[in-house]
């Protein structure tokens, strides 16, 4: 697994599939199932005073660098600075 350098943390951030009304799962123009992100995240490695393994984040929506070999169904895994970070549980 990837480290953090400097004042950054790596994170997994899980994925909340979109349904219809009838409970049907929505898809792209490309067939693939629509997904939000969870708001929480789960700190995997953290190079953040006060921020560490296992820790639950609030970060930026949207925000940081997905280590896309690392995605799956479930989660994926996000690289955030410092500065992205917004809440700690």
């Amino acid at each position: 697994m990837y480290k953090p350098f400097d004042e950054r943390l790596i994170a997994k951030i899980n994925k909340r599939y979109l349904t219809d009304a009838k409970n049907k799962p929505i898809n792209d123009e490309h067939g693939n199932q629509i997904y939000e992100q969870e708001q929480e995240g789960l700190v995997i490695s953290s190079n953040i005073e006060g921020i560490k393994k296992g820790m639950k984040i609030i970060p930026l929506g949207r925000g940081g660098v997905p280590i896309i070999k690392e995605e799956n169904k479930k989660h994926y895994i996000v690289i955030f600075d410092r500065e992205d970070i917004y809440g700690v549980e």
